[in-house]
């Protein structure tokens, strides 16, 4: 009986031997968020890497080549990928199989035509929209890639007449409205009609000014020497209500600008790097995390995370479930994800050449809770699958949303049994207690995660209710102080 005992541990020690190599090799990057204090901590993984999708995969004869963009169709699940080195938009099967491609065609005049360095891409019920960046125009085809018309540059008074036409994103609205980045535009994002007449423009971005500059300005103030222009935008998508996020990648100065309101813990709109406009062009993104929401905020190594110099290059954004949404960043090969508060739920993702790991990473989309990944110099789609540790994110997520408060608080325990690093557990726990009328029971949570904010509301809110809970023995104390003091005075007296 020892003996077989012994053999029974012996087979059991080597599953343990096996198995922990494989699962450290399922995700080969850290998977982290930040505290309170601004600093990294480690997590439990959200994503992992399921597979990485190449032309063999795709059951396809020419490989794609620098690729720029993917989009997923929600109901259909069909991938549409921008293969821009090859000139075409390639489509898929919900299961990466190779369907069909768009490259020629006859255009409006009946004369044949060709995509040149397409990019942005953009899918509707029954149209597929196409930025022909290297041919300045957007090109629409029905779903099954049959030419249906071309939208143009928007006329020469409006853009200027030296400036060239580049779309290189594009999304369209329920109404039809397109709206379009332009990589040479600097007035903000481009709207146009459903007819392709120009709209205006949304979201200029503020200037970008040097430190030198700014110097010799003081010094020399009736001297103009240069001429100043807003960052143009790199990326946009529609939420489901048809607000517009954009990300924005900036030159030096804007970088050091960026650089500057991270190091101050600042959360201002005037030089974040994603946005979220609304049909006037204004800023309504929330932005109530302990960091702003621009990716990577350490620029030094913390601990095992190792840093790159300079803010994140988000070149893509995607919209996820229950208000998650994505942003990627190629300088880091990272994907950094957060809530409809602003609240960076978690990052993954690293550079190298393990299954996970990304090398020139350009475009990012969700299918359903999975994460698709392209990158250009790999050539393939990398697809992350969600972990129970990262379902059980998006259930508190949804369950706020539904005002589920008890069944949150649940999961936000959970959440905190898996990862008791994770601060925005203890303040989304906070704030579930608070909802609920716990204002005692929030502050405690409140300031197990050093949230002095809004620990003092939900301090104020509890001092509130106290006093209407106990107003008679207030009242009462406040009486017997008042005779008391009365005699005492007339005592003296």
């Amino acid at each position: 009986m020892k003996k077989l005992s012994r053999i029974f541990a012996l087979v059991f020690c080597f599953v343990l031997l096996v198995a922990i190599p494989v699962s450290a090799a399922a995700a080969p990057y850290e998977t982290y968020t930040y505290t309170i204090m601004g600093g990294a901590a480690l997590s439990p993984h959200a994503y992992t890497p399921q597979t990485a999708i190449d032309a063999y995969s795709m059951n396809m004869s020419t490989p794609l080549n620098g690729a720029q963009d993917i989009f997923v169709q929600e109901d259909t699940g069909v991938i549409y990928i921008s293969d821009t080195g090859n000139n075409r938009v390639v489509v898929y099967t919900p299961d990466f199989v190779y369907d069909f491609e768009i490259t020629t065609f006859y255009n409006e005049h009946g004369n044949p035509d060709a995509l040149n360095g397409p990019e942005g891409l953009f899918v509707s019920e029954d149209t597929i929209y196409v930025c022909d960046t290297q041919n300045s125009r957007i090109v629409l085809f029905d779903l099954a890639g049959n030419f249906k018309s071309v939208v143009g540059a928007p006329t020469a008074d409006v853009m200027g007449s030296d400036t060239v036409f580049r779309p290189v994103s594009v999304a369209v609205a329920p109404s039809g409205t397109m709206y379009i980045v332009s990589s040479t535009t600097y007035s903000g994002i481009i709207a146009l009609n459903p007819d392709g007449s120009f709209q205006g423009f949304l979201g200029a971005q503020k200037q970008t000014v040097s430190l030198a500059v700014r110097i010799r300005r003081m010094i020399f103030p009736n001297v103009v020497t240069e001429s100043y222009i807003s960052t143009p935008y790199q990326s946009l998508t529609l939420d489901d209500e048809g607000i517009i996020w954009a990300t924005i990648i900036f030159d030096a100065e804007g970088e050091e600008q960026l650089s500057n309101a991270l190091f101050s813990g600042a959360t201002d709109s005037d030089y974040a790097p994603v946005k979220r406009l609304n049909a006037k062009g204004d800023d309504i993104m929330v932005r109530n995390g302990f960091v702003m929401p621009a990716g990577e905020v350490i620029f030094t190594t913390m601990g095992d995370i190792a840093a790159e110099n300079g803010p994140s290059s988000l070149v893509d954004i995607a919209m996820g479930p229950n208000g998650m949404w994505s942003v990627l960043d190629a300088k880091r090969s990272k994907i950094y994800t957060y809530d409809s508060e602003g609240n960076m739920l978690f990052a993954f993702g690293d550079k190298g050449k393990q299954l996970g790991n990304l090398a020139a990473p350009t475009a990012i989309s969700y299918n359903g809770s999975d994460i698709y990944v392209l990158d250009s110099t790999l050539n393939s789609v990398t697809v992350f699958k969600r972990t129970d540790y990262g379902d059980v994110i998006d259930q508190a997520l949804m369950h706020n949303a539904n005002r589920e408060y008890s069944v949150a608080y649940d999961d936000w325990q959970d959440i905190l049994r898996r990862n008791i690093n994770f601060d925005a557990a203890y303040v989304g726990i906070g704030r579930n207690l608070y909802r609920q009328g716990q204002y005692e029971e929030a502050m405690e949570f409140y300031q197990d995660a050093s949230e002095f904010k809004n620990y003092s509301i939900a301090f104020k809110a509890w001092r509130k209710d106290w006093v209407e809970k106990n107003i008679f023995w207030v009242l009462l104390v406040v009486i017997v102080a008042i005779v008391l003091l009365a005699k005492a005075f007339g005592y003296i007296g």
